[in-house]
């Protein structure tokens, strides 16, 4: 079954058809009457043929016209009809009623040659119209009976029997030549309905070639979640752009480097279908606030990439500060509630900061973890301290990575000062790393330790020598406790309570001698996962402290539940125990006389510091006022000086 949008197509072919072979036919009438008016012309009935070809020569010229407009609208789907038009309908029309006239009013008396010359014209006009109107059946079927039957009519009914047989003759002609047409035009019609069949299945191929391109092109450029370039697209569309920014430009170029902060915990906690939504809705913010970019693209996880055109510096801060802002709003979830998350942001400057893409993305996103280092949910500009900074990282990242095998680690050893005697009460064990003849800090090698992963061999590695280091102690100074920090990422670790156990049994440490030191940074976790960690580590035997009590994360609820052996509050508080330090001292160690708990007080350095904390009820000191921290040989020394004392 066609459709109308196909018989449409077949009818503009029929009629291009009809259209193209028109001009030969014109001329051909033309050149016939011509020849029959001014060949045969006799003096009675000359005027009467003049008239009738100048009737045929205005027809033949409105066709003509009508000709001219059709190749002008060719290919004009909406100017051209698919019919012909009726100017054509009615020239045709026209044209074989003016030599249907011609034969009934000059063959009676035309002499014999130009009879048989109006019949041969008739006849070669008829048969022509055979190819010339295939593609129309009305016109191919009418014409030549316009044509040939008023003359075969008037042949047959002839006095004469010659032209009576010649009139049969004609009819029958006339006959074949209907016959004829009529297959003419089936052939027509199914050359058309092929082409249209053809044309159809390379548009078809066409359209499948295009939409696998396309397919292609995405699958090899654009990110299926969020619909952005990815890496390869827009290393090229940004190079590309580079190559443009060598010529004369009213503009500068900025690399932003955006990364979701914590967005590890939504995927996690919630869902990655969830994560993948807060992605598209980012994405689709980004795209609508910065719809003049170079190119936007999802780099890869949650960060994301914008090359960003510029005329002043202080219009692009404007904006790089505004993007943290654009993310943070809340994002609505398929659950009907909303979620919050930041962006931390780094931005890269061309040519002032690289003169490639891979080197402006490697600085934004230096800037980036700066960033997001000191203060998450902003924005950084690269500069040259953060280079120094950044190579400072992947010098120490690259050295931590071997520093176990190559025995760059070690513990050192604080004793804590009971307030009631000033003798050494217990331990506290503490890491140290010197590679390359270089003593590293603690505080700039921990968090790299703890950004590639390495935070948990290590912290294994701490507590197996903490443990072999509590038995050796209590064999030399019996009841000697040894506290050991264990890192948050360590302590989060499914296989962390496996880990002590194996350790423990190797070691065949006491663990009523073992104090293991958890950050308040803990509390963060899930309330129940924290409580059940704990409990497990004193079932077994361990005294569980809260280190750097008072920064932040800890409620009193958690604080009862936990149980804690002891109570170690942050240096910050000793600090200023001259202000406001006092009352939150005063606070924590009258809950903890409570709750039964010991309370230690860490970083005392002055001497009216430990005579206030005394004051105050604290029961241990650390801090450099009463001893440093010092290797095993110096440790040993040191205590047995302590006891030869007493």
């Amino acid at each position: 079954m066609e459709s109308p949008q196909q018989r449409s197509l077949y009818q503009r072919d029929a009629t291009a058809i009809l259209y193209s072979n028109t001009y030969s036919g014109l001329s051909m009438n033309l050149i016939a009457g011509a020849c029959l008016v001014f060949g045969f012309g006799t003096p009675a009935d000359f005027t009467h043929k003049v008239w009738w070809f100048a009737l045929l020569v205005t027809v033949i010229l409105l066709r003509a016209a009508d000709i001219v407009r059709w190749r002008r609208n060719h290919g004009d789907l909406v100017k051209q009809s698919p019919q012909p038009s009726n100017v054509f309908c009615c020239g045709l029309l026209l044209t074989a009623l003016l030599w249907c006239a011609y034969t009934l009013l000059f063959f009676d008396s035309a002499g014999h040659y130009e009879a048989n010359c109006i019949m041969v014209i008739v006849f070669i006009m008829a048969a022509g119209a055979a190819n010339a109107l295939a593609a129309d059946k009305v016109a191919l079927f009418l014409y030549p009976m316009l044509l040939i039957l008023p003359l075969s009519s008037k042949l047959i009914f002839n006095d004469n029997p010659s032209l009576s047989v010649t009139g049969w003759v004609s009819l029958a002609f006339c006959c074949a030549i209907i016959y004829g047409s009529y297959r003419a035009h089936q052939f027509t019609m199914e050359a058309i309905k092929l082409k249209n069949q053809n044309r159809r299945l390379v548009l078809d191929m066409e359209q499948k070639i295009q939409q696998r391109t396309q397919r292609i092109y995405e699958l090899s450029n654009i990110d299926p979640l969020t619909g952005l370039l990815n890496r390869t697209a827009f290393l090229a569309q940004f190079n590309a752009a580079v190559s443009e920014f060598a010529q004369p430009q009213q503009y500068h170029i900025a690399l932003f480097f955006i990364d979701l902060d914590r967005f590890k915990d939504i995927n996690d906690n919630i869902g990655h279908r969830t994560g993948d939504d807060i992605l598209s809705q980012v994405a689709e913010r980004l795209k609508s606030e910065c719809s003049d970019a170079i190119s936007l693209c999802r780099w890869g996880g949650d960060e994301f990439l914008i090359a960003l055109p510029y005329h002043q510096l202080a219009h692009l801060e404007q904006r790089a500060e505004l993007l943290p802002r654009l993310i943070a709003r809340s994002y609505h979830v398929a659950d009907g509630g909303e979620l919050n998350i930041s962006a931390s942001v780094g931005v890269a400057l061309y040519p002032q900061h690289g003169n490639s893409a891979e080197e402006l993305i490697q600085h934004a996103d230096i800037a980036m973890y700066a960033r997001k280092r000191s203060e998450p949910g902003g924005c950084a500009f690269y500069n040259n301290a953060l280079a120094a900074q950044r190579s400072r990282e992947l010098y120490l990242r690259n050295r931590l990575s071997l520093a176990i095998e190559r025995n760059e680690l070690y513990l050192v050893f604080q004793p804590l000062f009971a307030t009631n005697n000033d003798k050494p009460a217990a331990l506290e064990a503490l890491l140290r790393w010197r590679t390359n003849d270089e003593l590293v800090s603690p505080t700039e090698f921990i968090p790299i330790a703890e950004q590639n992963g390495k935070i948990k061999e290590i912290g294994t590695w701490v507590l197996e020598q903490g443990f072999k280091a509590s038995k050796a102690i209590n064999q030399l100074f019996p009841g000697t406790t040894v506290g050991i920090n264990v890192s948050l990422l360590q302590f989060m670790d499914d296989r962390f309570i496996t880990i002590v156990e194996q350790l423990l049994f190797s070691t065949q440490s006491q663990p009523e001698y073992i104090n293991l030191e958890i950050t308040e940074s803990a509390f963060s976790l899930e309330k129940q996962l924290l409580i059940e960690k704990v409990k497990r580590l004193q079932s077994m035997g361990f005294m569980v402290s809260i280190d750097d009590f008072g920064t932040g994360y800890s409620s009193l609820a958690s604080v009862l539940e936990l149980s804690a052996s002891a109570i170690k509050i942050d240096k910050s508080f000793v600090e200023s125990l001259d202000t406001k330090g006092a009352v939150i001292i005063d606070a924590v160690i009258r809950m903890a006389e409570r709750l039964g708990q010991r309370v230690v007080a860490e970083g005392v350095e002055h001497q009216w510091q430990a005579d206030t904390l005394k004051k105050m009820g604290v029961h241990m000191i650390q801090g450099f006022l009463y001893a440093k921290p010092m290797p095993w040989p110096e440790l040993i020394s040191f205590l047995q000086q302590q006891h030869e004392s007493d």
